[in-house]
């Protein structure tokens, strides 16, 4: 790895002082910290190690790419002795999680079955048992639609934005727009609905709500 990618080792997280920063390089690092966002299994904390970029890499002001638009390649780590001994008690309770996952994916295609025309809901092949760590639905113009619920204070997410083979971290691998378009058709569609272990069926039938109306003045 050249000295213009060097990667901040685990146990540097948090020690500042073994960052060699150099006029030449900005950094941005998440901390180590509880996860609060509303969709995935309960994992404990979490922390991402990141790279140092070069200044003429990243032109955003607080120097970091676009959420899940990867230039270079990297990895998340969550899961080192300390993630495995918190998880490990939690293992206890995942089967009841899931269970309330579940009946909450049920209650949204019970809300949403109506509005098929609009909506896609996701399909479940036979054999399989999803966990639902997310609930994801596909509409047109999603962005609008993401945009118009997040101002009514329904967190929502993209899971993911861009597809693998556009991904700048592919390099020789990359191919061209157009070459997977049932792919590059889901990203632009692709919307996660809140969904977490007590989501209430009141929370959902206001998601829901938001989402028809978001759709209908879209």
């Amino acid at each position: 790895m050249s000295a213009r990618q060097t990667y901040i080792k685990r146990n540097e997280i948090g020690n500042r002082s073994n960052y060699n920063i150099t006029k030449n390089f900005k950094y941005r690092y998440s901390e180590f910290k509880d996860s609060i966002f509303p969709t995935p299994l309960p994992i404990g904390h979490q922390w991402k190690e990141t790279i140092f970029y070069e200044r003429r890499v990243l032109s955003h002001e607080e120097w970091s790419a676009r959420k899940y638009y990867n230039d270079i390649p990297g990895y998340n780590s969550r899961l080192d002795e300390l993630q495995a001994v918190v998880l490990r008690a939690k293992l206890r309770r995942l089967s009841g999680w899931n269970e309330m996952r579940t009946a909450a994916a049920a209650r949204y295609v019970e809300l949403l079955t109506a509005h098929t025309e609009c909506v896609k809901l996701p399909q479940v092949m036979p054999g399989n048992t999803p966990v639902w760590h997310l609930f994801v639905v596909r509409v047109a113009q999603r962005d609008a639609v993401a945009q118009r619920m997040q101002a009514r204070g329904v967190g929502v997410g993209v899971h993911y934005p861009l597809p693998l083979h556009l991904q700048g971290a592919l390099g020789p691998w990359r191919r061209p727009e157009g070459s997977f378009p049932h792919a590059e058709a889901a990203a632009r569609e692709i919307l996660s609905l809140p969904l977490y272990p007590g989501i209430q069926a009141a929370q959902q039938e206001r998601v829901v709500e938001c989402l028809l109306e978001a759709i209908r003045a879209t």
